[in-house]
């Protein structure tokens, strides 16, 4: 059965982290995330990444291993980063879902030490039934 798991994260930075530092180290986390969950190469679902923080943010989608897509905003190329806001979803169709939710947790927390965890949920998805 598909699932999402989502998870909101202040991180903190001292000094400031360069947007492009920061958007390649998510990128990275994305691409390790999609390997371990991939099946022949295709995330059964996608894993997406928003990092904000006032106007500048980064959007990353993942839904092949080795490949990570990024938008972004005007502001995000010469923004420092302080305090940015990380909103991580993954969903995905057919995984254990205590183990992508483990997965999720250590990969946060081997690329960004001491995140302050805004919102942590869990769901499965259930399949609807459109009638005419």
């Amino acid at each position: 059965m598909p699932y999402v798991i989502s998870r909101s994260v202040r991180l903190k930075f001292e000094p400031h982290r360069s947007s492009l530092t920061l958007e390649e180290e998510l990128r990275c986390m994305l691409l390790e995330l999609a390997e371990i969950c991939s099946m022949k190469g295709i995330v059964p679902g996608h894993i997406k990444a928003l990092i904000r923080e006032k106007d500048a943010y980064a959007l990353l989608s993942c839904t092949r291993a080795g490949n990570v897509n990024v938008k972004n905003s005007p502001a995000w190329r010469e923004a420092l980063l302080e305090h940015p806001e990380l909103n991580l979803n993954v969903i995905l169709a057919d995984s254990p879902l205590d183990h992508v939710e483990t997965l999720v947790e250590r990969k946060l927390k081997q690329t960004f030490p001491g995140y302050q965890l805004l919102a942590c949920a869990h769901q499965h998805l259930h399949d609807h039934v459109c009638a005419d």
